[in-house]
């Protein structure tokens, strides 16, 4: 017995034993690479998170070091961040992303909240509170993705 699939087409192997083994051939490849992106949209957003956490982490810095205008920068650069997390998120698939969606709006309101205030004293009075809480987001979204 002649496996066709590994083989020319003969009057044993008609061509439509090898159109079917290319047509599974070209799933598997599909499937393959779709799984792919699913690995690479996790990545991408793990990879945002940590973004996103090394931003605020430097503004709490800059805060406690009494850097208005440096803490307000990482700030910005966290809103950055943010936008780069939301869009790997939407390269989730529906169930992740639904998954996730609360946890970065929360997020992107904690950053706009820090964001908001007009002096050191206000940042100051918000940001172990803030931080308190977007730590714990982006624990969660790792969590969810096994960053």
């Amino acid at each position: 017995l002649t496996d066709c699939s590994l083989v020319r087409p003969t009057r044993r192997c008609p061509v439509r034993h090898h159109a079917l083994a290319s047509l599974i051939a070209a799933l598997l490849v599909v499937g393959a690479a779709c799984a792919d992106d699913d690995d690479s949209a996790s990545a991408q957003v793990c990879d945002a998170r940590a973004a996103v956490n090394d931003s605020l982490g430097d503004a709490a810095d800059d805060v406690a070091a009494g850097n208005l205008d440096d803490a307000h920068d990482d700030l910005d650069e966290a809103q950055n961040d943010l936008d780069n997390l939301r869009a790997a998120v939407n390269d989730l698939a529906e169930s992740e992303r639904e998954d996730l969606a609360p946890d970065v709006d929360q997020l992107e309101s904690d950053i706009a909240d820090l964001a908001d205030a007009d002096s050191l004293d206000a940042l100051d009075a918000q940001v172990d509170t803030v931080m308190s809480q977007a730590g714990s987001i982006v624990d969660q979204i790792a969590s969810s993705l096994d960053c």
